[in-house]
This record gives C-alpha cells, sequence and structure tokens, in this order.
C-alpha cells in the first residue's frame, strides 16, 4: 500500500494527469465476490476502499478525479448505486458531486466541444 500510495502521489504531481474512482467492487479489496450487496457489505465496501479514495481524492483534488463504472466486471460484487454511494460514504458532503460525476468528465474528454 505504501509503494502505491507513493507512485499515485508521483502521478498526481503531473498536471495533466487525472484519475477515476473505479474498480471499488473489485474481490482484490477483500470483499466476497458473486455476493449481493447489501446496506452492511456497503458499509464494508466503503472501509476497505477509503484509503484509495481518499488518497486518490486527497493527492489528485477535485478538479482531476472523476468517478467511472467498471461494468460489467465489478456486476458480481456491486451495483452502480452502491459504487456511487459508496463515494458518498468515503468524501462526505464536501464532495464535489457535479465534478466527480460529470463536468471533469466532460472537460478531460472533451464532450462540450463537439457541434
Amino acid at each position: 500500500m505504501a509503494r502505491w500510495r507513493d507512485d499515485v502521489a508521483e502521478l498526481a504531481a503531473q498536471q495533466n494527469v487525472v484519475a477515476k474512482h473505479s474498480g471499488l467492487g473489485m474481490p482484490l479489496l477483500g470483499h466476497a465476490p458473486h455476493a449481493p450487496v447489501s446496506l452492511a457489505s456497503r458499509a464494508e465496501l466503503a472501509e476497505l476502499a477509503a484509503p484509495l479514495i481518499t488518497h486518490t481524492q486527497d493527492v489528485f483534488g477535485a478538479a482531476r478525479t472523476m468517478w467511472a463504472s467498471n461494468f460489467p466486471i465489478d456486476k458480481p460484487g456491486q451495483d452502480l448505486p452502491v459504487s456511487v454511494e459508496m463515494l458518498r460514504d468515503v468524501l462526505g458532503s464536501g464532495m464535489d458531486e457535479d465534478a466527480l460525476f460529470r463536468r471533469n468528465a466532460e472537460r478531460v474528454y472533451r464532450l462540450g466541444d463537439r457541434n
């Protein structure tokens, strides 16, 4: 984890790099795959993913992070609403939802540049 934290911080020092909060339902984090996600397990998933989420958000900042789906890979252990709610649980009321779920992706992928 220490190496990951250092590597992510080094990436974040490059101003042209953005990060996605994605893959938060992967069994690698320690939850049981193919188990239905309940509110209790959502809290457990959030606890397991919190160090990843908070560090990424801290080093990249709100202007260079976005949520991303990891479907269908996450589907057996987490649905889309759970993925979104986990970010809300971990980042709290200070989370810039518009930036995380829309504005940053529009800017990075130049979605507003189409005519």
